[in-house]
């Protein structure tokens, strides 16, 4: 896979997560202001996402807390939020 085979599936990854994720999250588990990493996961793959970047989804509905201790320094939780526009309420960008 070439570079711009990368890209693009990143790209078209970031895409789906911000328009299906939602949706799915919330017929899973309703409106909420906190989600779990299981039930992150769980839309997640009930929405057919890529598990090979489910730091998005993780990025997206956890805390930065919640993210780092699961995430373990792989990926950089700012830097996936903003790639997926998402803030959090109360949560101001660093």
């Amino acid at each position: 896979m070439g570079l711009f085979d990368r890209f693009s599936g990143e790209e078209r990854a970031i895409k789906n997560y911000v328009t299906l994720l939602p949706l799915q999250m919330k017929e899973d588990h309703g409106l909420r202001y906190e989600y779990t990493p299981a039930q992150v996961k769980q839309s997640a793959m009930r929405a057919n996402l890529p598990k090979e970047y489910l730091a998005l989804g993780y990025a997206m509905f956890l805390t930065r807390d919640v993210f780092e201790s699961i995430n373990h320094g792989q990926d950089n939780y700012d830097e996936l939020r903003k790639k997926t526009g998402f803030q959090r309420v109360n949560e101001k960008s660093r």
